[in-house]
């Protein structure tokens, strides 16, 4: 990104992290407690590399209303200002000049955002009093790059090209010529910032663990500075000249810090002094190091070499008299509100700026050291944890859906390709479901994460509803196995699919008369008939009738155990609705419609002429006998008369 005049900051980054840096410090060095084997190569790194030439970087907005920016500024979000007149942005007036701007897709810039925001003004000069840039060269022709631009429109300023926002904001580009002028020029080609600083996240992680590291007095990679407080005046001695030596913000906050115990000490590329500020800080003041000017011309350039380490701060924080030094605080948002001038570098969260004081640029060149565990490698190892997207119970739905199993390496090689074999199968059976997924990958580190995707149909998921399923994970290089993950109990590499829906059971017809539980179907009284047996018996008043209810013989009486009990009379549970000889019963009392469907009734219940063939013989043979014997009887009288 940067212009070939300055290295890349992506290089930097690498010689740092992969243990090529411009130097080595020590060759090895016995870690801490727990790692007494263990040895550590040293490199030097630099923090501020990630600000790609940049004099202040935030990772949100920044919003500029102090007296003048000597520089050049990055927001991943807006940048905006409160000064309506047109805030000063240019190279050179109180500061020293001699830094390089950088350069955003092969253009010098000064100004480089998302998104430009607000009412107030930006006036982009570039100017340079101290007469020492090259008029065709990139700090005298910088200018602004913004990702979004819709709705940015120029005009013709004086001859320059102005550019106004939505909100009536202006960006004037005192160097660049109207005609001739496109505002599609001042588009990145990038769609966002942050895609000039690649990894960024990774790159602060790395920074803030060497810092952390630089301070284990175990490792003797920094000398901490002696103090002698004596109401109010600090005597620091005991400083280092081939090391960065530290103090504690805290230790030296609202004091004077002389010097006269210092041995001539000066801060350098060898021996930077590091102010380290601890967790819970909430205001940054002057830090009055007796002799120390930050005047052009005297020791201003000490900020070039002095740095505020604050990645252990969160929240806000507000500085007032900081005058020498950059300020790395990555997880915090600076507020500059000071009528003093500050010096350096910044990189941070939001950045605001108020009051009479300038920003100048100074790039922080201090050497810091890195450790760097060296001990004997680690064995390549992967674990893995999965994810139902849509899902904190992990529960993939049975329509489908997206898993991601997120796998954790280490003692991987950086910079080769890998490739990670995803299958799934059943738990805790482990049987294949034929499900797979893979993933390449390219780490830089020997220990990180990488992901794998699952794509999961309906189909899949039905056949496995209210299943288990888990995770295997296959790491291999260059087609040869480096580690596996293939445990089929493994809880965090398990997910579940929704069970299927149950089917509803069919209801009991209710008063089914062939359910000897159901007590709503009563024996018909009038119906002499035993539901075992089919027949039909006749009139019970009928002396012919052989099922006379009065026959004790016969096995159908009404009175009979077996037929069950007639709901409509609990008195007598032995002779329910028992009819009497002569008088017809009424088949449909009992079978009242309240108490059982009609589907319950049995047949003949309701319509006695319904009578069956068996029913009918004994009538039809009477009958049949009755004419007979009157025909005998007839001709017999007949015979006599003849005779």
């Amino acid at each position: 990104m940067a212009r070939s005049s300055r290295p890349s900051a992506a290089s930097a980054w690498k010689r740092a992290l992969s243990a090529i840096g411009a130097s080595t410090l020590v060759a090895s060095a016995v870690l801490g407690a727990g790692s007494s084997a263990a040895v550590a190569a040293v490199t030097t790194f630099n923090p501020f590399d990630i600000n790609n030439g940049f004099t202040t970087v935030a990772r949100g907005d920044i919003r500029l209303g102090n007296a003048e920016l000597e520089g050049s500024v990055a927001a991943f979000g807006s940048i905006s200002t409160a000064n309506q007149n047109g805030y000063p942005v240019l190279h050179q007036a109180a500061g020293e000049p001699d830094y390089i701007v950088p350069s955003i897709d092969g253009t010098p810039v000064r100004i480089l955002a998302d998104r430009f925001i607000g009412t107030g003004s930006f006036d982009v000069s570039n100017r340079d009093d101290s007469g020492t840039i090259d008029p065709e060269g990139p700090e005298a022709n910088a200018v602004v790059k913004l990702a979004q631009i819709d709705g940015l429109r120029g005009s013709d300023r004086s001859g320059f090209l102005r550019l106004t926002n939505t909100d009536g904001g202006n960006l004037d580009l005192k160097t660049v010529e109207f005609a001739g002028a496109d505002v599609a020029d001042y588009r990145t080609s990038a769609p966002s910032v942050a895609a000039y600083f690649p990894d960024i996240d990774a790159h602060v992680a790395q920074a803030n663990r060497c810092l952390a590291a630089m301070y284990d007095p175990d490792l003797g990679l920094t000398q901490d500075v002696q103090l002698e407080d004596q109401g109010g005046m600090v005597f620091p001695s005991g400083f280092a000249t081939d090391r960065p030596n530290v103090i504690d913000y805290a230790d030296i906050a609202g004091k004077t810090v002389k010097l006269d115990r210092a041995g001539e000490y000066a801060p350098s590329a060898d021996a930077p002094l590091v102010i380290r500020v601890t967790e819970g800080t909430t205001d940054i003041g002057q830090l009055n190091f007796e002799g120390w000017s930050p005047q052009k011309g005297a020791q201003q350039v000490y900020a070039r070499y002095i740095m505020l380490d604050m990645s252990e701060v969160t929240g806000d924080v507000t500085v007032n008299g900081f005058t020498l030094g950059a300020i790395w605080a990555p997880n915090a948002s600076l507020h500059f509100d000071s009528g003093v001038t500050t010096n350096g570098q910044w990189f941070a969260g939001d950045i605001t700026s108020a009051g009479g004081g300038e920003i100048h640029h100074h790039t922080f060149l201090g050497n810091l050291p890195c450790a760097e565990p060296s001990t004997s490698p680690t064995e390549p190892s992967i674990g893995t944890t999965v994810a139902v997207v849509g899902s904190d119970d992990k529960v993939l739905p049975l329509a489908g859906g997206t898993v991601i199993d997120t796998v954790t390496y280490a003692g991987l090689t950086p910079g080769e390709t890998y490739r990670l074999s995803g299958e799934l199968r059943t738990s805790p059976a482990g049987e294949s479901t034929g499900i797979t997924a893979s993933a390449e990958f390219t780490p830089e580190t020997a220990s990180g994460t990488a992901t794998v995707t699952f794509e999961i149909n309906a189909q899949q998921a039905a056949a496995y509803a209210g299943q288990a399923l888990v995770v295997f994970e296959y790491l291999t290089l260059n087609g040869e196995p480096v580690a596996e993950h293939t445990d089929p109990e493994d809880g965090a590499q398990t997910f579940t699919v929704e069970a299927a829906p149950t089917e509803p059971t069919e209801p009991t017809e209710p008063g089914d008369p062939t359910d000897p539980t159901d007590p709503t179907e009563p024996g018909d009284p009038g119906d002499p008939t035993d539901p075992s047996d089919p027949t039909e018996p006749g009139d019970p008043g009928d002396p012919s009738d052989p099922t006379d209810p009065g026959d004790p013989s016969d096995p159908t009486e009404p009175g009979d155990p077996t037929e069950p009990a007639d709901p409509a009379d609990p008195t007598d549970p032995s002779q329910p609705g028992e009819p009497q000889p002569g008088e017809p019963s009424d088949p449909s009392e009992p079978g009242s419609s309240e108490e059982a469907g009609d589907d319950a009734r049995p047949a003949g219940a309701e319509d006695v002429l319904a009578l069956t063939g068996a029913a009918l013989a004994w009538p039809i043979a009477a009958g049949g006998a009755l004419l007979l014997i009157g025909g005998a009887a007839l001709l017999l009288i007949r015979r006599s008369a003849n005779a």
